[in-house]
């Protein structure tokens, strides 16, 4: 089966937003979100259900999902229901089986180092995934002022502890927003591509085009 990761360089970045359009745009996957913060008891989860309805199935509810809309990790301890990334794996696969999708692209709940555990992190889900899928990770930065020391900092770190992210997407933020060339210097200054999603628009065919032949060649 193969995965998409989407981590971010911090929380309320345009993740869900350009998980959103992948969830469109990348044909025959599902798209999941297996922890969420801020759900409230009844209801479903936003992000969760954006990301179903962008995929075009089923409401697919977080395997972790969490009332008080703090860092995972802490309402994990409160709630003394520990994030497994053993489960989470098995859960992705059982999901995408059940709704018929050979692909899935699975969303972080906020940066890359935002904790899951008191030692655990996003970077930790993606290896996780890694381990049991044909797996693409995707770091998603807000093209913003600040960006390039966010992207490239975070790539090292990602680097350190595991493997640096696959691609970089920047995420226009506001319609109208001016361009300030992050992209351009991005890529002079880290090796992974760099893509751009505007404001309104949908995933860029590139994007698209990237991850079918990244996953066709295997590597």
């Amino acid at each position: 089966m193969e995965a998409l990761v989407v981590l971010g360089t911090g929380t309320e970045i345009g993740k869900t937003y350009v998980s959103r359009g992948l969830a469109k745009a990348w044909p025959g996957c599902c798209a999941l979100k297996p922890v969420e913060t801020g759900v409230t008891p009844g209801n479903q989860a936003e992000d969760a259900a954006a990301l179903s309805r962008a995929a075009n199935h089923d409401y697919q509810p977080p395997l972790y999902a969490f009332e008080r809309p703090v860092s995972p990790h802490l309402e994990a301890r409160r709630m003394a229901r520990p994030i497994d990334l053993l489960e989470v794996r098995k859960w992705v696969a059982a999901t995408a089986r059940a709704l018929g999708r050979e692909r899935a692209l699975v969303e972080s709940a906020g940066g890359a180092f935002s904790p899951l555990a008191t030692e655990t992190f996003n970077a930790d889900l993606a290896e996780t995934l890694r381990a049991g899928f044909e797996c693409r990770v995707l770091l998603v930065a807000p093209d913003r002022l600040g960006v390039l020391h966010d992207v490239v900092a975070t790539q090292r770190a990602l680097a350190a502890h595991s493997r640096a992210a696959d691609a970089i997407v920047l995420s226009q933020g506001t319609a109208g927003e001016q361009r300030l060339g992050n992209a351009e210097e991005l890529r002079a200054l880290q090796p992974a591509p760099v893509f751009e999603v505007a404001h309104g628009a949908p995933s860029p065919p590139t994007l698209v085009r990237y991850l079918e032949e990244t996953f066709r060649a295997g590597h």
